[in-house]
């Protein structure tokens, strides 16, 4: 596992712009990488740093930084971005609470996070996850009352972790 004190010794992190940049002449062969960015676009969308042959979610090499070990907890970026790794981005959340930050699923046929179309009744349903339970909140006959409602659920149950889009 890698050490607060190894990440400074080849890293320098800018919680600016969220970025890392290589300090030393490191690397592969002859390639030189002393002030370029580090990291890499993971398929899952996060920044994945490797180092000592093991690779890092930056978001969480962050809070080693800050903290001297990584964080036990989640860590959420606020805005949805996992590629945005400036610290007053990243908060440490439960589990949960990094559910309730989660974006709508890409296959909603609605697009809009916590209404489904029901085909047998055609009317739309609105719901949330509250405490790991399925919170039912009715069936509108139109998209923007079905959204309204669940919006407003979210925002009474979820508070800041609460996202709509």
């Amino acid at each position: 596992m890698i050490t607060k004190e190894r990440v400074e010794e080849l890293l320098h992190y800018d919680p600016e712009t969220g970025y890392f940049f290589w300090k030393k002449l490191v690397g592969r062969g002859h390639r030189e990488l002393g002030g370029k960015v580090a990291g890499c676009l993971a398929p899952n969308g996060y920044i994945m740093l490797g180092i000592d042959r093991k690779l890092y979610r930056a978001h969480r090499v962050v809070f080693l930084l800050e903290n001297g070990e990584f964080p036990k907890q989640y860590v959420d970026h606020i805005d949805g971005d996992k590629k945005n790794n400036k610290r007053d981005n990243l908060r440490l959340v439960t589990q949960q609470q990094n559910a309730y930050n989660a974006k709508p699923h890409k296959d909603s046929v609605t697009k809009v996070k916590g209404v489904y179309w029901d085909k047998e009744r055609e009317l739309y349903v609105a719901q949330i996850w509250l405490n790991g339970k399925h919170i039912h909140l009715g069936r509108y006959e139109t998209l923007e009352e079905a959204s309204v409602v669940a919006k407003n659920s979210r925002i009474d149950n979820h508070g800041v972790y609460a996202r709509h889009v």
